[in-house]
């Protein structure tokens, strides 16, 4: 009794069920979350975006800031969920199904969940010094776009918002008649 040897156990006598609870309830027991409590509304947000590409990008970025530990296990998580998915002519185990019982317990809606599975290969590509030359053009490809649209933005607003002729103007500045005083800019200040 006690621990048990998974590595060099008889699989014939192992309740796939039993490992695959003890591993979701490791992962609730964490004491931060895998995605990591900082960047879990971030991770939420993607499913905001409408386009595939910015939700994959994103998803990248977003796993580049994990902490290495914790991109080591979500990678080697769904790198192992992938195998199984692969298999699920035998086990039954859909990309759908995997979903609805590791998306909750990964704190992540199934959306994105989804996207880890589906998107693996370019999602977790990156090398001891960060990102690849790819997903690092990607990235910057997509926050170029949000400037962008951001400037874009902005000139509409102000656009649609003109300043008044006199903003510039202090109060202290105003006559009492609410005319702005003549300003005296010769050298010598006399005219």
């Amino acid at each position: 009794e006690g621990d048990v040897d998974l590595i060099n156990c008889n699989l014939d006598m192992m309740d796939v069920h039993v490992v695959s609870g003890l591993l979701k309830l490791y992962l609730r027991e964490l004491p931060t979350p895998v995605l990591t409590k900082n960047l879990q509304n971030e991770f939420m947000a993607i499913s905001n975006f409408d386009d595939r590409n910015d939700r994959i990008l994103q998803l990248a970025h977003l796993l580049s800031l994990l902490p290495r530990t914790n991109y080591i296990l979500l990678e080697t998580l769904i790198s192992h969920l992938v195998s199984i998915v692969q298999a699920s002519n035998v086990n039954k185990m859909s990309v759908r199904n995997v979903g609805i019982v590791f998306a909750p317990t990964l704190g992540v809606p199934a959306l994105v969940f989804i996207l880890l599975l589906a998107e693996f290969n370019d999602l977790f590509c990156w090398d001891d010094e960060g990102k690849t030359a790819l997903m690092k053009e990607r990235i910057r490809e997509m926050h170029v776009r949000k400037e962008r649209e951001a400037v874009v933005a902005a000139s509409v607003a102000a656009a649609a918002n003109p300043l008044p002729e006199n903003v510039g103007d202090s109060i202290a500045d105003r006559s009492s008649d609410g005319e702005s005083p003549k300003r005296d800019l010769s050298p010598t200040g006399e005219g």
